[in-house]
């Protein structure tokens, strides 16, 4: 849990250079993703874009809800969850939210051209 707990320390210092989390070989569950998502959340971190939740099977609808909540409010753009206990209807919904976030990123780098 230490890997975890360095994690979140470095995405609620807004760590630039933290633009991936991978957790798929961390044994976290819902409360390190719940405080995770609710950092996102509170647009304290702007630069986290992938989360790698691979066979995390602690990992639930819970979880998924408070994404669902964070990812629009954050850069995530790729939320990897194969191997957990998430449902398939949030699976879908995560994918979802993330193209959207994707899209978004795509418009805003257009306009900065």
């Amino acid at each position: 849990m230490a890997a975890a707990d360095e994690a979140l320390r470095r995405v609620f210092s807004n760590d630039p250079e933290l633009t991936s989390l991978d957790w798929s070989r961390a044994a976290v569950g819902d409360d390190s993703v719940c405080l995770l998502a609710e950092a996102l959340a509170k647009g304290v971190n702007t630069h986290l874009r992938a989360l790698d939740l691979r066979g995390c099977t602690r990992v639930s609808d819970v979880s998924a809800r408070k994404l669902l909540l964070a990812l629009p409010n954050c850069a995530l753009i790729r939320v990897a969850v194969a191997r957990t206990s998430i449902s398939a209807p949030k699976r879908t919904e995560l994918q979802r939210q993330c193209a959207r976030n994707q899209r978004a990123a795509d418009e805003a780098a257009a306009m900065d051209m």
